[in-house]
C-alpha cells in the first residue's frame, strides 16, 4: 500500500470562534457628590474663608483630614455638620468664639448651596442614554440625607427618573468604604456584584467596591478599573 502523500490530503480549514469581551455590566452604580453634582464649591468656599481667618492650610491636606476623620460620623448620623466642622477647627487652634462665627457662616452657605444643586457637563445627556439602553441605575449616597431626600434632591436635578433604586449612608448607618453601602443598592436590583459598574471618585470608595466584586469606574485620577475624563465617556465604555 502506497504511503499516502501530504499533497494529497484535502484539509478544511476550521476557523477559531472570535474571542468576544464580556459585557461591562448590567447596571451602574454613582456615588452622587461630585460625580452627578459638584460639591466642592462649598469646600473650596469654606478654605478662602478659613484663610481670611488666618488658618493656613491646603485643600488637600484639609479635606483629607475631614473625610477621613469626620465625614463618616456626619454620613451616618453619628454627629451634625455644625459639631464635626467645630471639632475640626478646635482640633486646628483657633479659638472657640472665632470656631462658632467660621461654623454659623459655613452653614448658612451649605444650606443655600444644597438648595440649588446642578448637575455636572453630560450627566444628564449620558444617564438617559444609559436607561434607554437597558442598564439598571442606582445611586449609593455618601450623605446625612436619608433616601427619600436624596430622591428629592435629584428630582431638582430633573434626573429623579432615571434612577431604579437609592441607597443612603444615613439610612444604613455606615459609610463607605464598608461592604453594605454597595451590596445593599447591589442586592435591591437583583443582581450580584461582578454585573455591576460603580462609578466614583475617591481613592477609598473605588476601593471599597473592587473588594466586594465590583468593577470600578474613576471621574478623574484615582485608581480604578476605568479612567473617565468626561461623564459621557461612560457611553463608551458601556456600549
Amino acid at each position: 500500500m502506497d504511503a499516502t502523500r501530504l499533497s494529497d490530503i484535502s484539509f478544511a480549514w476550521v476557523a477559531e470562534p472570535p474571542v468576544i469581551a464580556p459585557p461591562l455590566g448590567k447596571a451602574l452604580l454613582f456615588e452622587l457628590s461630585d460625580v452627578l453634582y459638584e460639591s466642592s464649591v462649598w469646600r473650596r468656599w469654606l478654605l478662602r474663608l478659613l484663610a481670611r481667618m488666618g488658618l493656613s492650610t491646603n485643600y488637600q491636606a484639609f479635606f483629607d483630614c475631614w473625610d477621613t476623620y469626620y465625614v463618616p460620623d456626619i454620613n451616618t448620623g453619628q454627629r451634625t455638620l455644625r459639631e464635626s466642622l467645630a471639632a475640626m477647627l478646635l482640633e486646628c487652634g483657633l479659638a472657640p468664639a472665632l470656631v462658632e462665627e467660621i461654623v454659623s457662616a459655613a452653614l448658612a452657605q451649605y444650606k443655600a448651596l444644597d438648595a440649588e444643586p446642578r448637575l455636572l457637563p453630560g450627566v444628564a445627556a449620558t444617564l438617559s442614554q444609559l436607561a434607554r439602553r437597558g442598564l439598571a441605575l442606582a445611586i449609593s449616597a455618601d450623605t446625612d440625607q436619608t433616601a427619600d431626600a436624596v430622591r428629592d434632591k435629584l428630582k431638582k436635578l430633573g434626573v429623579a427618573g432615571q434612577f431604579r433604586h437609592v441607597t443612603s449612608s444615613r439610612d444604613l448607618n455606615s459609610a463607605k468604604p464598608a461592604p453594605v453601602c454597595y451590596l445593599a443598592a447591589v442586592m435591591a436590583l437583583g443582581l450580584t456584584p461582578e454585573t455591576v459598574l460603580f462609578v466614583g471618585c475617591r481613592p477609598a470608595h473605588l476601593a471599597g467596591a473592587s473588594a466586594v466584586g465590583l468593577a470600578t469606574a474613576a471621574i478623574g485620577n484615582a485608581p480604578a478599573d476605568h479612567r473617565l475624563d468626561r461623564f459621557d465617556q461612560l457611553l463608551d465604555l458601556c456600549g
